[in-house]
């Protein structure tokens, strides 16, 4: 935060006096959400969210007071585009390597903070908001947000899972207004002037310091005796944003110039800020706390004071002088030669803003740079302007079909493939080289097979130019997609034989090898060969460099396969791992539809798996209508509704899964199979116990038929999970046969065969295994089926134990309704049970009851040891995670 007059400090309020505001801003009015934030602190991490304005900044600089060596980081707009923005001038130079999450953490835990402090944390960047999530596991995180703003998905999380929590910050009371004016102001100020003040801020304290400056400057607050009064009205400011830009209106031209480019550049480098505005203006900026300079490795950067201003700036700054400063902008880092990678997107996308004209190239170029960084929409927008300035006498030859590539690519991957079409059919093929023709080709093939399901059409295409290109690594290109259209049939074999002949070759570049990799590894994890699916996917990854640009695309299902391979073998923390390493790579798809559907149901399905329905259902809440036959929103509408359905939403889930099959009614039986492992679970919602156990058993019989081994482990672990192992009987020799990779199949077996057994102590094991994975709702369910089992067979203790182990487990779930787990009722406590178990949570000691209850301590243990017993627990941490 800034120190200059318009911004609260941490030292002693200053004295206003006429038309001059107060130096600094007293502290008052949080006095109990500091103690609780504190509180909380000392034990987790928080958020403190709050509308703009309202105090988070200031409350977070009061609480890191209390921490030493706090390091703080902000996010902006302009920082947000960037991977790892907000962290920027906290890193070292040089190379991140393969995992820049990983590089970043150890850069700032090498600072040895005490307290991470992440103002405006809603504006992160993927991967610094991933970064600050993994932060927070080894040092305390105090982030501020603003409400009404969509968070990512890590900050988010910092609240939402078990790693801190939440404080709202509410506007200043009508009391703490005229506290705080009073301490300000050096003196007393009259009731109705506090009361405007307070009407006019409605408690917003950054307001009501605008305001206060604007009356103190307009001559209205004045104090002509001992008290301060307001005399007429304020200077018209009913929103922050034109209170803010009145004051900002008396820095005259050079001031208003830095202030413009900064908060259109955000951050800028300091060097061709000064080239275009002037050494003394950009210092007079920063004297006057409107603009920072920061200073990290070999570059120092200008950033704005408070985000604030520049929402101001943008709002008040006629256009035609908007586009002059962008075009300032441009002209200023081309001077420095436009070094940096990123540079020369900025300056493509400040070229279109600008309204000036610029050479087709490098538009071209800028748009290629920002497919590679995943950044669809500012690439949309580049590939376009490039389309447009396709055609003249001054073009290069074949510039045009290069334009209608790119921007058709763009457009395919955006979920425009009928647009993508018209654009290539439009280009003539006669005059292309053949790297062109290849290259049209495969972006007209993309949007038949995928846009419009026209596949017969697309492999005819593929087929046809392949056969009459001679440069083989062109034709090896046009062999990888027709990889991927083949790949949805269905037909394993065929793929795998495909994929492998392309592979031996060989290649002829690292794209095709790593496109034919991608293609194998998905094949081999859908047949179960876990080990080798992962081993071609690092193979794959162990390249990138090398590939990256010239197909970022597959960076994405690289990912997601891996990630798909570790949830299908239960290897949830390898999940969750991959998935930290693939978000901030694609920045949550910033436009792509199948990356953020893919991160969508990968997310949701790991939190599902781990009984975390309510995480679960965030990621998959968005209202996704399926486009056509686009599988992957389809999937992600089947995805939810499985969620639903497990929490006994039947209603919710059947909505959500009738939508889902509409978006791929189409589509290959590969995806079908997804279908078929849900619709078990919503039939069960519904009621049908019986009927979902036999949809699984004839999903098991299909995945066999295919040789689809994770699929029937799914099914046949359904069946089991729904009571009727019995179905499971004919089926457990394909699992018998193996090999079986992965934790989760052998304990499926184990549970197909303990539960059609009716064996109580093997349904324990089973749930103990399942609990060692982290799939709780798993291990819950085989415990309740132990308890029934138990209870048949006369064994009324061990049935109440395992019973009330079950409902431990389930209570963790966030809302599991399955019919296992339905009937379980919360293990009956005494009163005094119930008391004492309530103290313990509280972190009273054995003695510190005993003396408040007038009990001994033996007492107070024996009634804890039967709590446990009844609640099937065994300590006093796992005793609050329950009641807690």
């Amino acid at each position: 935060m800034s120190t200059g007059p318009w911004a609260s400090g941490t030292t002693p309020a200053g004295r206003a006096t006429a038309g001059r505001a107060p130096d600094a801003w007293p502290f008052v009015g949080r006095v109990a959400e500091r103690e609780r934030a504190l509180t909380i602190l000392r034990r987790s991490n928080i958020v403190i969210a709050g509308a703009a304005g309202v105090g988070k900044s200031r409350l977070a600089s009061e609480l890191a007071a209390s921490f030493k060596a706090p390091v703080r980081v902000r996010g902006t707009h302009a920082a947000g585009a960037l991977p790892l923005g907000a962290f920027a001038p906290l890193l070292p130079g040089g190379e991140p390597g393969a995992n820049p999450l990983r590089w970043a953490a150890d850069a700032i835990l090498a600072r040895h903070p005490s307290l991470l402090v992440v103002d405006d944390a809603h504006l992160l960047d993927a991967s610094s908001a991933a970064l600050a999530h993994q932060l927070s596991a080894r040092v305390r995180v105090l982030a501020t947000v603003r409400t009404g703003q969509e968070c990512p998905d890590s900050v988010a999380a910092l609240w939402e899972d078990d790693r801190g929590a939440r404080l709202d910050l509410d506007p200043l009371a009508q009391d703490e207004t005229a506290e705080l004016l009073s301490g300000v102001l050096g003196g007393q100020v009259d009731r109705s002037a506090a009361v405007r003040l307070h009407e006019l801020s409605q408690g917003n304290a950054l307001l009501l310091r605008e305001l206060v400056a604007a009356a103190l400057e307009g001559g209205v607050l004045a104090r002509p005796g001992q008290v301060w009064r307001l005399d007429g009205e304020v200077p018209r400011a009913p929103r922050l944003i034109e209170v803010i830009g009145r004051r900002m209106g008396r820095y005259g031209e050079a001031v208003t110039a830095v202030l413009e480019l900064v908060a259109l550049a955000e951050p800028i480098g300091l060097a061709p800020l000064v080239t275009v505005a002037g050494h003394e203006a950009v210092e007079e900026a920063e004297e006057r706390g409107l603009v920072q300079v920061v200073a990290g490795g070999r570059r120092t950067e200008v950033r704005l004071a408070h985000p604030l201003y520049g929402e101001v700036v943008r709002a008040r700054a006629p256009v035609l002088r908007l586009r002059r400063r962008y075009r300032e902008l441009a002209e200023a880092v081309e001077a420095t030669g436009a070094r940096r990678r990123e540079d020369v997107l900025r300056v493509a996308a400040w070229r279109l803003e600008s309204g000036t004209p610029t050479r087709p190239a490098p538009l071209l170029r800028a748009a290629r740079t920002a497919w590679a960084a995943h950044d669809y929409p500012l690439g949309l927008r580049l590939a376009g302007a490039a389309w447009d300035n396709s055609s003249g006498a001054d073009v290069p030859d074949g510039y045009r079909a290069d334009a209608a590539i790119m921007y058709g690519t763009l457009l395919n991957y955006s979920g425009r493939a009928e647009e993508a079409l018209a654009l290539v059919e439009s280009v003539p093929e006669e005059g292309c080289d053949e790297r062109r023709r290849t290259e049209l080709t495969l972006t007209r093939a993309w949007s038949l097979a995928f846009g419009q399901f026209r596949l017969d059409e697309a492999v005819g295409l593929l087929t046809r130019v392949r056969e009459e290109i001679t440069q083989r690594s062109l034709r090896q290109d046009l062999s990888c997609l027709l990889l991927v259209i083949v790949g949805g049939s269905g037909d394993l074999g065929r793929i795998l034989s495909l994929s492998e002949a392309l592979l031996a070759e060989p290649p002829e570049t690292a794209a095709v090898k790593a496109q034919a990799l991608n293609c194998r590894s998905a094949t081999l994890g859908t047949l179960g060969r876990y080990g080798e699916a992962i081993a071609d996917i690092r193979d794959a990854l162990d390249d990138l460099p090398e590939w990256h640009d010239a197909v970022p695309v597959i960076v994405q299902p690289l990912y997601s396969n891996w990630a798909l391979t570790c949830l299908m073998s239960a290897d949830l923390d390898g999940a969750d791992d991959v998935l930290e390493r693939m978000e901030p790579l694609l920045g949550r798809g910033r436009g792509s539809v199948y990356a953020a559907d893919n991160i969508a149901i990968l997310r949701s399905a790991a939190a599902r798996l781990r009984g975390r329905f309510a995480e679960a259902r965030r990621h998959v809440a968005l209202p996704y209508e399926p486009k056509g036959d686009d599988v992957l929103s389809g999937m992600v509408l089947i995805e939810r509704a499985h969620v639903l359905a497990l929490t006994g939403d039947a209603i919710g889930a059947r909505v959500a899964f009738d939508s889902g099959v509409a978006g791929q009614s189409r589509h290959g039986s590969l995806h079908a199979m997804w279908r078929y492992l849900t619709e078990p679970w919503l039939l069960a919602a519904e009621g049908d116990t019986r009927g979902a156990a036999a949809f699984a058993a004839q999903t098991a019989a299909h995945g066999r038929g295919m040789g689809l081994l994770p699929f029937v482990t799914a099914a046949l672990h359904t069946v089991a999970r729904l009571g009727y192992a019995d179905l499971a009987a004919e089926h457990l020799p394909f699992l018998e046969e193996g090999p079986l990779e992965g934790l989760y199949a052998p304990v499926v077996l184990a549970h197909c065969r303990a539960a059609a057994a009716g064996d109580g102590a093997a349904l324990e094991e089973v749930a103990a295994a399942f609990e060692r994975l982290g799939c709780i709702p798993f291990a819950a369910e085989a415990l309740a089926q132990a308890a029934a089992a138990w209870e048949r067979s006369g064994r009324a203790t061990a049935s109440r134990v395992a019973a009330g182990r079950a409902w431990t487990l389930a209570a963790r779930c966030e809302g599991l309704a399955t019919p296992a787990v339905a009937g379980l009722t919360a293990p009956g406590l005494t009163r005094r049970e119930a008391e004492i178990a309530r103290l313990a949570c509280a972190g009273l000691s054995s003695k510190q009851i005993a003396e408040q209850l007038v009990l001994s301590t033996r007492t107070v243990d024996n009634h804890l040891q039967s709590v446990y017993g009844k609640l099937g627990v065994t300590s006093r941490a796992e005793l609050k995670r329950v009641l807690v």
